[in-house]
């Protein structure tokens, strides 16, 4: 027989997961159950019974990650509500973890996972509707195999998030904390991929080691009157970043801090006959005010090339 005081406390009933009733009582012996037992019910839905033994028992409503049971001390346990849960695993993951956010019916919930590993979000119902979300580690971007559904009576174990560095980053320090912490189309000495370096005399730009060099005359139209660019300048509106960063030449291997020119009405500064003037000439203003530019299509032939290099060299 049922021990007095769980009979008294289940028969009172209980409110387990989504607000749903659970109510014990005493069930006679007859149909149901020849020696007697108990009836449970679960909200409105059909009753279950639990028969006593030839000893008879004593029983607990039991709720853990996956539903709630009616646990006797005969060893038999009956499912009165059974939820389900989302998971999967991490992997790839660097810096400082990660947040994990699932969206149900019920609402949100978040989970930070620190480092590779398994992670599960529990307590849903069967058809239930369900989306993963999650945040990136800065420099890096996460994918999930699934990242949502529909529960159908049962569990889903493999919505796993694969994490790896951006497109352009890498981890080339090794360094697991600070993520992908290296800009692959421009590190000197990362160029395209951890680990290779350019020369000296060379520049990494969009992930390719070069020696770039750009054309006088592939500069603006000398009839616009644009402005005067020194070769500093026009390296970087040619190849990025700012005029502080390059250096120039007028030679392919060696730099010699001097760059063709054009001036308006004059070529002596051309290449290769030409005097070439320093890197950074510049009189400000626009090219019909007499000023020399190393970027504008006037007299300067396409032997006018200036070489744009890293600054310091």
């Amino acid at each position: 027989m049922w021990a007095l005081a769980h009979r008294a406390a289940l028969a009172a009933g209980c409110t387990v997961k989504d607000g749903l009733s659970v109510l014990v009582t005493q069930e006679p012996p007859g149909a149901n159950c020849p020696a007697g037992g108990v009836r449970v019910q679960v909200g409105s839905g059909a009753p279950t019974y639990v028969c006593n033994g030839a000893g008879g028992s004593s029983c607990t409503i039991v709720t853990g990650n996956y539903g709630t049971s009616l646990v006797c001390t005969d060893g038999t346990a009956t499912v009165l509500i059974q939820t389900y849960s989302i998971g999967g695993t991490v992997s790839g993951l660097l810096g400082d973890g990660i947040w994990l956010y699932m969206w149900e019916p019920a609402g949100a919930r978040n989970q930070f996972v620190a480092a590779d590993g398994a992670y599960e979000f529990y307590g849903l119902s069967d058809g239930d509707w369900w989306e993963l979300g999650w945040g990136s580690p800065a420099t890096m971007t996460c994918t999930a195999s699934t990242d949502y559904g529909l529960i159908s009576r049962q569990s889903v174990s493999s919505a796993d998030i694969t994490c790896a560095c951006a497109q352009g980053r890498g981890n080339c320090d090794g360094d697991p904390s600070n993520a992908c912490e290296t800009t692959l189309a421009s590190d000197h000495g990362n160029c395209g991929g951890c680990g290779i370096s350019c020369q000296a005399l060379e520049s990494c730009l969009s992930g390719v080691c070069s020696r770039p060099s750009y054309a006088v005359n592939a500069g603006p139209a000398w009839s616009d009157d644009p402005p005067v660019y020194s070769c500093l300048e026009a390296c970087a509106l040619v190849l990025g970043g700012t005029a502080s960063g390059w250096s120039c030449s007028t030679e392919p291997n060696a730099v010699n801090h001097l760059a063709w020119y054009s001036a308006y009405g004059k070529d002596d500064h051309c290449g290769p006959l030409g005097t070439p003037l320093p890197e950074d000439q510049n009189l400000g203003g626009t090219y019909f005010g007499g000023g020399y530019s190393a970027y504008v299509n006037d007299h300067c032939g396409p032997a006018s090339i200036n070489y744009c290099f890293p600054a310091g060299l």
